[in-house]
């Protein structure tokens, strides 16, 4: 039935509109604005302030970069006179704080400001990779361009809920593009180095590594490292390792997260996410269990595929790089919904198979308008519902596959 309400004209439109009552609601809640508050009630890019801080205390008092109180305290200083009841703590690596300490020699309006900018020519930069490296020419042919690809990102749910909170997801999504593309091209110590570059989210980066060991490409492997290491090294040869000793005393925290009151753990994206926001808080630790077991099955499901495609020309190796770009949805337990945009890849990886286009697209609908409905059920209800967008597209992946597989004795499916 829903067949019947799809239309080209309807797909190019729709997307449009949404595009305009988004630029309605950044425009009121720009307008009406007190101070860093916005119009909607919300702090006007508050994960920015939060790593813009982080980045102050690296440079001025690094001993209290994981002193939550502290980073409270400093964050506060920075937006008064607006108020700042509480923040999301800081909790990525010392080297994430060293890179933004770069933006603290702006001052705090004009560093977002510029951040806000270059978000936007990352996500142009983004938009011109995927039509020319990774959108199949039927796509283009029928219609798929740039301008559309683009508005259709700027509306996008996950794409303007953290661009109002000054997320670096663009960021991630360009790495993780730039990642997929050297893959395919085999343009192997380019994707390590961007895989370098992306360890301030390191979830990201986990499946890409374990395809890479599985197809011996130590050019990857090797070049990640040496970023890695010279990014990281450059804390540790500055402060020493207390930083990281700090560090890992906080990592723990994260998982329990979802229990502070006030804290949006409906916005989590993955089973963990929704298992934490269904049963009760004395069930944490078989949730930890199950999620451990899930990262587990997930790690040896990614190696399998791998391996199974460790022979097939790097262009054909599609399938094995949709499962890397899965994984931290069901392997790590700290998924947010910005993070939903890394997903762009997927679909166009997918795209590539033309048995799958109609309810690939289907997919593609459900994704793009019902975000914000899952937004508002789990908003009302407290629970993680975005994990059904990573789900549906693993599954689709797997059902394809094992379609092609039926009769095969090699276990490859044919491209």
């Amino acid at each position: 039935m829903i067949s019947r309400f799809i239309n080209d004209r309807r797909l190019r439109v729709y997307p449009r509109l949404v595009f305009l009552a988004v630029c309605v609601v950044q425009a009121f809640n720009v307008l009406f604005r007190q101070g860093w508050r916005g119009g909607l009630g919300q702090i006007i890019g508050i994960d920015f302030i939060i790593l813009y801080a982080a980045g102050l205390l690296y440079r001025t008092n690094i001993v209290h970069l994981y002193d939550f109180p502290t980073q409270l305290a400093v964050e506060r200083q920075l937006i008064w006179p607006t108020g700042l009841p509480g923040s999301g703590p800081f909790i990525n690596p010392p080297y994430v704080a060293l890179g933004y300490g770069a933006f603290t020699h702006l001052p705090l309006v004009w560093a977002f400001l510029l951040w806000s900018i270059l978000t936007l020519l990352f996500l142009l930069v983004v938009v011109g990779l995927s039509i020319r490296y990774l959108t199949p020419p039927r796509l283009v042919q029928a219609g798929m361009t740039r301008s559309g690809l683009f508005i259709v990102l700027l509306s996008f749910l996950p794409f303007f809920e953290g661009f109002q909170a000054g997320q670096n997801h663009v960021l991630t999504l360009l790495l993780v593009t730039g990642i997929t593309v050297s893959t395919l091209s085999g343009r192997w110590y380019l994707a390590g180095m961007l895989a370098g570059f992306l360890l301030y989210k390191p979830q990201f980066v986990l499946g890409f590594l374990i395809v890479w060991l599985i197809w011996r490409e130590y050019k990857a492997l090797a070049s990640f490292t040496a970023v890695a290491v010279a990014w990281a090294g450059m804390v540790v040869v500055s402060h020493g390792f207390n930083p990281y000793l700090a560090y890992l005393r906080t990592i723990d925290l994260t998982l329990w997260l979802p229990y502070i009151k006030g804290w949006p753990a409906y916005l989590m994206t993955t089973p963990y996410g929704l298992l934490v926001t269904l049963l009760p808080q004395d069930w944490h630790s078989a949730i930890l269990w199950f999620t451990r077991l899930l990262t587990v099955a997930a790690s040896v499901g990614v190696a399998w595929f791998a391996y199974h495609y460790r022979n097939v020309s790097c262009s054909n190796r599609h399938p094995a790089l949709v499962f890397a770009l899965l994984y931290p949805f069901f392997a790590t337990p700290y998924v947010l919904l910005h993070d939903l945009l890394i997903l762009v890849p997927v679909f166009l990886l997918l795209s590539a198979d033309p048995e799958v286009a109609v309810r690939l697209l289907y997919a593609a609908i459900f994704t793009y308008f019902g975000a914000p409905v899952l937004l508002l059920l789990g908003q009302k209800f407290n629970v993680a519902l975005f994990v059904l967008i990573p789900a549906g597209l693993l599954a689709l992946q797997l059902q394809s596959l094992r379609t092609k597989m039926i009769g095969r004795s090699d276990g490859v499916p044919s491209q």
